[in-house]
């Protein structure tokens, strides 16, 4: 599948397959019986030379899928629930509404800003099916608010090609 893994455009993907694994009566022979209709493909724009979402390996760790790139070392979270919309305005994944919370220590925990990233739409004027991508966010101690570069927005729904220019 590694060589397999390069999707369209910028995106690489990995195939989740459901399967059997079975033991014989002396547990010295393992064979497993794949279901071909389970594939599922997991994608993701991340890369390293050419290669990316190698992922050879899924654990169940703290109640969360993992699933480590073997080339970039990311360790992907695989789950539901996600917002990217197709060309029919169908929302396909949401991974871009959440944020990582860093602590002093290093500590690293995953919030869902779906809900502000929502409000912040509405507010200037982008409501669905239109949509905002953001450069960059900043908490300020000293104004005690959160600031916003704002890199694209648009009031009509995302389009890939055109995306880029506006």
């Amino acid at each position: 599948m590694d060589g397999d893994s390069k999707g369209e455009g910028y995106q690489w993907r990995a195939v989740t397959r459901n399967g059997t694994l079975s033991l014989n009566s002396e547990r010295t022979m393992a064979t497993i019986t794949w279901d071909l209709r389970s594939d599922v493909d997991i994608m993701s724009g991340f890369s390293y030379k050419g290669r990316g979402m190698e992922l050879s390996d899924l654990v169940e760790y703290n109640g969360r899928i993992l699933a480590p790139d073997d080339k970039t070392g990311i360790i992907f979270e695989i789950r539901d629930n996600k917002q990217v919309r197709d060309s029919s305005g169908a929302i396909v994944d949401e991974d871009q509404l959440w944020i990582k919370v860093i602590t002093p220590k290093g500590e690293v925990t995953s919030v869902n800003w779906k809900d502000v990233y929502l409000r912040i739409q509405e507010f200037a004027g982008f409501p669905p099916p239109g949509y905002m991508k953001h450069e960059a966010v900043q908490w300020s101690s000293f104004h005690d608010r959160w600031f916003f570069l704002p890199r694209m927005a648009s009031r009509t729904m995302f389009d890939e090609k055109t995306n880029e220019k506006r």
